[in-house]
């Protein structure tokens, strides 16, 4: 399989700046895999595929404001992503711009300073900041901005790049498959019978690279943290056992699930 067998015309004017409020009123794609029918409807016409016991798996990452913006001694803007939490104070971060050498001190807004220590791969950094636990916490929540895609020309409110069941925080990009549910329609849901199970996956710095290769399978992926709580595989045991439907709400979800599999065979 090679890139180029995924290269399409994508006009920018169909490509949505805002979400769809209600978010349930965005568009629904169904295709029968036996009849090869298209049939368009509406998100919150979802219900009408999904019976009592099936599951719905959602990735319940939630996005952090990960992009940082400060300077350099020289007075040079660089922009750092916060990738993965190392220790207390020290993180392993991607780093724009030029300059990037070991004991570069980066000064952020709000007192904040992180001094390079060392390159992990190309333009990944492991980074010392003079806060730590709390103190750092507070310090990026107020000057990080949410990383949106580059086709998102608007600056994204936090609240808005969230899935509504987002509660466990990591991810450095929205699992935005999630997007369209609202609490009414998945109460609406669960009223039917339609079980919801979470798993976690933290959307990490694959996200952001670009792939590089024509052979598709020689692409290596950046590591990601995944969870899956004993509950959540107990419920798709026994829905696999029932003949029950699995829907995965998104590719991290999905990923998560062929992980799982992979390494119990």
């Amino acid at each position: 399989m090679y890139l180029g067998h995924f290269n399409y015309h994508l006009p920018k004017k169909y490509i949505a700046q805002k979400p769809m409020n209600p978010r349930d009123h965005s568009r629904l794609l169904i295709l029968d895999k036996k009849t090869g029918v298209v049939v368009h409807r509406h998100f919150y016409d979802i219900g009408d595929y999904l019976s009592e016991g099936d599951v719905v798996v959602m990735n319940n990452s939630k996005v952090i404001p990960a992009r940082l913006w400060g300077k350099k001694e020289t007075g040079g803007k660089m922009e750092v992503f916060l990738l993965h939490k190392i220790s207390d104070n020290e993180w392993e971060v991607l780093v724009g711009g030029k300059g990037q050498k070991n004991d570069l001190v980066i000064t952020f807004a709000k007192g904040l300073e992180g001094k390079l220590l060392r390159r992990m791969s190309e333009g990944v950094w492991k980074i010392r900041f003079n806060k730590g636990g709390k103190d750092f916490d507070r310090i990026y929540k107020m000057i990080g901005e949410a990383p949106v895609p580059p086709y998102i020309k608007q600056k994204s409110d936090l609240k808005k790049y969230q899935t509504v069941y987002a509660t466990k925080e990591g991810s450095v990009a929205a699992p935005t498959a999630g997007f369209h549910f609202t609490k009414n329609l998945i109460r609406k849901l669960e009223r039917k019978g339609v079980e919801f199970q979470p798993v976690t996956l933290h959307v990490g710095l694959g996200t952001f690279q670009p792939v590089k290769v024509n052979d598709i399978k020689k692409h290596k992926m950046h590591p990601e943290f995944v969870e899956v709580p004993k509950e959540t595989l107990t419920k798709l045991w026994q829905a696999k056992k029932e003949g029950k439907k699995i829907i995965a709400v998104g590719t991290t979800s999905v990923r998560v699930l062929e992980t799982v599999m992979a390494d119990l065979n």
